[in-house]
Formats: structure tokens, C-alpha cells, sequence
């Protein structure tokens, strides 16, 4: 959700189409909407199989992709002018 607001200036800085914005916005619903049932799942499956740490390491792999992404979302400026 961080990245929606900045996405509209990336976009245009890119030289996309005033289109490509509303294709981003719904993609990016779309992934969120997806990725939160993964998680979900992946959350209530580690409750079940161990109470006491399942959560915590539910957690940590969940930082582990948020920075991923955050990352790549850094990278791509770099790439897009290649």
C-alpha cells in the first residue's frame, strides 16, 4: 500500500501511457488480494503445526518478502533506463 502513491509519478517518469496507470493500480490489487490469502494460509497452517514459534517465523518470512519487493521496486528505476 506504501507504493501505490508513488506508483503514478514512477510511471510517468518511465514514459508509460496514461493507461498502464489504472493496469498497475488493478495489478497491484490483484497481487495483494492473492498474496493475502497465501499468507494467510501459510500463518494458520503455522499456528497449527507449532503455537509457540509458527508465528514468529510466519512473520519473519512475510519482512523477508516485503524488503524483497521493496528492493526490486528500487531497482527496476535502474533497469527501466537500460
Amino acid at each position: 500500500s506504501i507504493i501505490v502513491p508513488s506508483i503514478a509519478l514512477y510511471l510517468e517518469r518511465m514514459g508509460a501511457a496514461q493507461w498502464v496507470l489504472g493496469v498497475a493500480v488493478a495489478v497491484y490489487s490483484l497481487g495483494e488480494m492473492v498474496g493475502s490469502a497465501v499468507f494467510g494460509r501459510a500463518m494458520t497452517r503455522a499456528l497449527r503445526e507449532d503455537p509457540a514459534a509458527g508465528p514468529r517465523t510466519a512473520l519473519l518470512q512475510t519482512m523477508f518478502f516485503g524488503v524483497a519487493g521493496s528492493a526490486l521496486y528500487v531497482a527496476a528505476d535502474g533497469l527501466g533506463r537500460s
